[in-house]
């Protein structure tokens, strides 16, 4: 698209007479090429809101140009953009539609695990973060999911380690061995289960 914006800011510079339609156009065009590439650029930057806006912004920058009715007599087609060029923005606005979508259900999951680990859930936060992993798409995403899903599993692993206790216990007591090594099994296991 950056190509496509040098091009109608030449054609604009030899256009010079501002009062001419296909001035008026030029100047659509170039607006609509710019916010073009602020869409392709907030998209890279895994931005969807701000992409649709900058598509959305060139699509009405097109069609502005669309309007503008041509001098009668001016060499060529009428300055707008094609049939193959709308097609391609149109695709532009739904990617950035995909993004907002993807990046929102990927905030959810993420919510999720975080409300199941505030609630000592961990294999339901493993999952939810599970399926925050297969969304994730910035690095930073990324990097959000490993972090939490450590702390998921430390959590787990916290809660493996109090029911191996309780369990260890219950061997003990079933045996009517020593009820006072249970009781400390269970002390153990209670000081594992304080949430701070």
């Amino acid at each position: 698209v950056g190509a496509a914006t040098s091009l109608y800011r030449q054609a604009l510079k030899l256009e010079v007479v501002s009062s001419m339609p296909e001035h008026r156009a030029l100047a659509h065009m170039v607006a609509a090429c710019t916010h073009w590439e602020d869409g392709h650029s907030a998209l890279k930057r895994w931005d969807g809101v701000s992409s649709k806006e900058s598509f959305a912004s060139a699509k009405q920058a097109s069609a502005d140009a669309a309007v503008v009715a041509g001098t009668p007599g001016y060499y060529g087609d009428k300055i707008q953009l094609d049939e193959d060029a709308e097609k391609a923005l149109n695709v532009c606005l739904r990617e950035a539609q995909d993004e907002i979508e993807r990046k929102a259900s990927f905030e959810d999951h993420m919510n999720a695990g975080q409300s199941h680990l505030d609630g000592s859930r961990a294999i339901a936060a493993l999952e939810e973060f599970g399926r925050a992993e297969e969304l994730a798409a910035s690095p930073k995403e990324k990097q959000r999911v490993v972090d939490q899903q450590e702390v998921a599993e430390t959590e787990k692993k916290r809660q493996e380690d109090v029911k191996d206790l309780h369990t260890q216990a219950l061997v003990i007591l079933r045996s009517e061995d020593d009820v006072g090594a249970a009781t400390s099994l269970y002390r153990q296991a209670l000081k594992l289960e304080v949430v701070s």
